[in-house]
């Protein structure tokens, strides 16, 4: 029984924000046969829900209970400053997972280190940290994050591959051009 892991298939993932990222994530999800919950600010269409293959969940504290992977995808704003802490920790289920692909700054960091240091929740990926962006070259994670097995840190860049900025750089360059054209006709008439 050495090295197994809970696995994807059937679990329930919650994202809590339903952006850009949030919907590249659901293909990948669907496609690992996960059951997809969201909340947002407003709510899809059924007709945009049921061609994700994703159902509403309108209260966030439903939404954090019913999940085997909470994943936080909600922009960073004042408002939004910590709205993930020790509450919504202990709403989670203890074989849980909180993913953090958002912003450090969105979650109380004392609180999660807490959850994971006394098995509130089974563990964490981050990929955001609340000391980011740094103000040196090399970002500050709390050391407490660096010491538990149970925890999965990448440098903010779970994007970052050579199809994607490839694709980044393709529609920038588009942009360019299309810009250079509109500027070019508005000056030939």
């Amino acid at each position: 029984m050495d090295l197994m892991g809970q696995g994807c298939t059937g679990k329930t993932v919650s994202l809590y924000g339903l952006g850009k990222v949030a919907r590249q994530a659901v293909r990948k999800l669907k496609a690992l046969d996960m059951n997809v919950l969201y909340t947002k600010r407003s709510r899809l269409s059924p007709e945009e829900e049921a061609e994700l293959g994703i159902e509403w969940v309108g209260d966030p504290d439903e939404l954090i209970s019913r999940g085997d992977y909470v994943c936080l995808l909600v922009n960073y704003e004042d408002a939004n400053y910590r709205i993930f802490g020790e509450r919504e920790f202990k709403l989670m289920k203890p074989a849980a997972y909180f993913i953090n692909v958002a912003r450090g700054r969105l979650v109380d960091q004392d609180a999660m280190i807490r959850a994971l240091q006394d098995g509130t929740i089974a563990g964490a990926g981050l990929d955001v940290f609340y000391h980011e962006p740094p103000v040196v070259h090399d970002a500050y994670v709390e050391p407490a994050l660096r010491k538990l097995d149970n925890v999965v840190l990448t440098p903010h860049n779970g994007g970052a591959t050579y199809d994607s900025r490839g694709a980044q750089t393709l529609a920038i360059a588009n942009a360019i051009v299309k810009e250079i054209i509109a500027r070019s006709a508005s000056q030939s008439v």
